[in-house]
């Protein structure tokens, strides 16, 4: 986050929960939400293949076009057209400065991505995953399925 102001300065951030600025939660963080055209998804490294935390739903759902590490293999679950991915800080700054600077594409990429996770993980399709994988039916769902016990 600090190498993202310091290269990209004026850029309007907000890295709530980071260096003494406080989180955010509940009606706060969704009005955060609806004024943030791009979002980074972070998680905790080592990365787990496919690990999220929820923030990723809420990007999502909120029309936010997320940036999303490679490491995490979720371009396995959406296109390059639905999320924004990188494979280092430096293509990540390239990424945001590129993206600042083309709206109509972050849109373009935000409206896909609210598309695909309001299609095919919405609450519906992970309850019934989720009711399945416990009573051992066929399971039929639009991503690879990983356990890890």
């Amino acid at each position: 986050m600090y190498s993202i102001k310091e290269k990209l300065p004026m850029l309007r951030t907000n890295f709530f929960g980071i260096d003494n600025i406080h989180p955010v939660w509940g009606a706060d963080f969704e009005k955060e939400l609806s004024r943030s055209p791009m979002s980074l998804n972070l998680s905790r490294v080592p990365h787990l293949k496919y690990y999220s935390s929820d923030r990723l739903s809420q990007y999502l759902g909120n029309g936010s076009a997320v940036f999303i590490d490679y490491k995490s293999n979720l371009n396995d679950l959406f296109n390059n057209d639905e999320a924004i991915f990188y494979s280092s800080n430096d293509e990540l700054i390239k990424k945001i400065d590129y993206y600042s600077k083309n709206i109509n594409k972050v849109k373009t990429i935000a409206s896909n991505g609210w598309k695909r996770g309001h299609n095919n993980y919405n609450e519906k399709i992970v309850t019934k995953y989720m009711l399945d994988k416990v009573f051992n039916k066929n399971i039929n769902i639009s991503w690879p399925e990983i356990s890890y016990y």
